[in-house]
């Protein structure tokens, strides 16, 4: 079986480790790129701005994206993007090749909901809340698929809580800004990794606490495993779902401090092998013992580690996705 990729693949993306973990089930990975190729930020921007005043900007270059599909020979093609036509759609269909959209974001990044009015064969969300608001009002076939780690980059990588601080991985969003923003200032040593802050948000004291850098891979596991803990505050958009960064320091060993959602309880054991907050209060006694606790950490980081890597890796999803496709 060959199966196309379509979708950004920065390295440790959604897709990187979609077409990472294929091959471990035997099938042939064509990457077939992003909806609308590579530029540099600003003039990815201006592009973004095009494609809206003009769709046929998008059309063109997702006709090239659907005949290479095509011709690579593609049985089966997923898409993680929510930018892909339901033109393209279509015209990859067209040709007997079975089209999935797996959707990894929360609800605010749903744009023009394009994949609602496209003909995939199944389109799979994180949010199992969305799912059922859809399958109540429409005959769409969508279903619920939460995200997952890749046992080839998120794996248990040296001593647990050997550097104490929390960790913050991730987009630097308001309410993540504000949040950090009042740990620091009530003593929590933090370290923040991802993107830079955006030039439009106030600096804020806890913006000194950014590395600079993102981690991926083997260095986000290090990172995870090391920390006495991995925080996973979660966008407001988030309604009864959880994100990646979850399954991936679950699946790094690290000891993860989850905020609550309704999802999180079917994933892990809280208490044993994550723990998990809903008001600031939980999170600041939660931190404070992580800090105070190395073996707490190593408990909680073994034995999320062993829950993830048992039951949520991109292996045991791709696999339910296509068995799912199949049938």
């Amino acid at each position: 079986m060959r199966v196309g990729v379509i979708g950004p693949f920065d390295p440790d993306s959604f897709a990187d480790n979609i077409a990472d973990c294929l091959p471990d089930l035997g099938v042939e990975v064509v990457r077939l790129g992003s909806v609308r190729g590579r530029y540099p930020k600003r003039l990815d921007q201006a592009i973004e701005v095009l494609s809206r005043w003009r769709p046929d900007f998008d059309a063109r270059f997702q006709r090239r994206l659907a005949e290479r599909a095509v011709d690579e020979g593609c049985d089966v093609v997923i898409c993680v993007e929510a930018a892909l036509l339901p033109k393209t759609v279509q015209r990859i269909r067209a040709s007997g090749v079975r089209t999935i959209m797996w959707f990894p974001d929360h609800l605010a990044n749903l744009d023009r909901q394009l994949m609602l009015m496209a003909d995939y064969h199944r389109v799979y969300f994180k949010d199992p809340l969305l799912v059922d608001r859809i399958r109540a009002l429409t005959d769409l076939p969508v279903a619920y698929l939460p995200e997952a780690c890749n046992p080839h980059w998120h794996f248990p990588r040296g001593e647990p809580a050997r550097i104490r601080e929390i960790i913050v991985a991730g987009n630097m969003y308001p309410m993540r800004v504000r949040l950090l923003d009042r740990l620091h200032a009530d003593g929590i040593p933090l370290r923040l990794y991802g993107a830079r802050f955006a030039s439009w948000i106030p600096q804020r004291p806890v913006m000194a606490r950014h590395a600079g850098k993102a981690v991926v891979r083997q260095e986000k596991a290090e990172v995870f495993r090391s920390a006495s803990g991995v925080l996973n505050n979660l966008n407001p958009s988030e309604l009864a779902s959880v994100n990646c960064r979850l399954f991936e320091a679950a699946g790094c060993g690290a000891a993860v401090v989850c905020e609550a959602r309704p999802a999180l309880q079917e994933c892990f054991d809280i208490g044993k092998e994550i723990v998990a907050f809903r008001t600031y209060d939980e999170l600041l006694v939660l931190c404070h013992s992580l800090l105070e606790d190395p073996e707490r950490v190593r408990e909680l980081g073994d034995a999320a580690a062993k829950r993830a890597h048992a039951e949520h890796t991109y292996q045991l999803r791709l696999r339910s996705l296509l068995e799912d496709c199949a049938a």
